[in-house]
């Protein structure tokens, strides 16, 4: 059975195109996750923009889960950036779900309101 809520596994960039290794660690992960929850894997060595790819994955669909894999080196400074735009959205994303809750509830304690009053 799948739990609800992917998980999304990134991999930033960390070599020129033609010398990209798999990312092995997220593929060891993947294989753990199969059949348990939804997983994706966006590579940064793949896509030709990282960043927009992984925001445009977190608009598209929920995600329980975000996973970052690094090494020292040049992977530090796209992980660090795309860690903080992954937590900047999600900040974004909660409040607006938060403020749409607040705006669901109080139209219909005012539908409410009204029926009572007719």
């Amino acid at each position: 059975m799948i739990s609800p809520g992917g998980v999304l596994l990134l991999n930033p960039r960390m070599s020129r195109p033609g010398k990209a290794r798999l990312p092995l660690s997220l593929l060891h992960l993947g294989a753990v996750l199969e059949g348990r929850r939804s997983w994706r894997i966006i590579d940064g060595n793949v896509e030709p923009d990282f960043m927009a790819a992984v925001l445009s994955e977190l608009s598209a669909r929920p995600y329980a889960l975000v996973g970052v894999t690094v090494m020292p080196g040049p992977q530090v400074a796209p992980a660090i950036e795309v860690s903080s735009a992954v937590r900047a959205g999600a900040r974004e994303m909660l409040a607006a779900r938060s403020t749409g809750a607040k705006g669901e509830a109080k139209a219909k304690g005012e539908s409410e309101s009204r029926r009572r009053r007719t």
